[in-house]
């Protein structure tokens, strides 16, 4: 596990609760909040410092597998031979954003479906995880 920065690891596994907080605090805040059609006190009836600290040990298994998945891509499989040229925050943004389109994107519309969520409150979370996934991928292709 050579290819495992594990202080980018830490720092990608931070990006969910950065962008959480922007996305769902204040950028999208009441738009999300009226697509859930629960009052703002419905989410303040929970021990946050539960939702925070398993949020945070999710966020390090997703960055960890976004890590393998990129250097899986990188690591030739794919004809890929310059390898080190591809590790730029840029390149990565695409990984962690195809990450998120071929695994979370999906998942989420499913549940979206199923739950009758509504689109709004759908769309609200995958532009969340695109973005989420985006800037993690690009921390770790990156900090190698």
């Amino acid at each position: 596990m050579d290819f495992i920065n594990w202080g980018a690891l830490v720092v990608a596994a931070l990006m969910p609760s950065v962008v959480g907080f922007l996305w769902y605090g204040q950028v999208f805040a009441k738009a999300w909040l009226e697509s859930t059609g629960k009052p703002a006190e419905y989410f303040q009836e929970t021990n946050m410092a539960v939702v925070h600290g398993v949020s945070l040990v999710m966020s390090f298994i997703l960055a960890f597998a976004l890590k393998v998945f990129i250097e899986t891509t990188h690591g030739g499989h794919l004809g890929i031979e310059d390898i080190g040229s591809f590790h730029t925050f840029q390149h990565g943004l695409l990984h962690g954003a195809m990450y998120t389109a071929f695994f979370i994107v999906p998942t989420f519309m499913i549940n979206g479906l199923f739950e009758r969520r509504g689109m709004k409150n759908t769309w609200i979370h995958i532009g969340y995880w695109i973005v989420t996934g985006a800037v993690m991928g690009g921390i770790l292709d990156a900090w190698v």
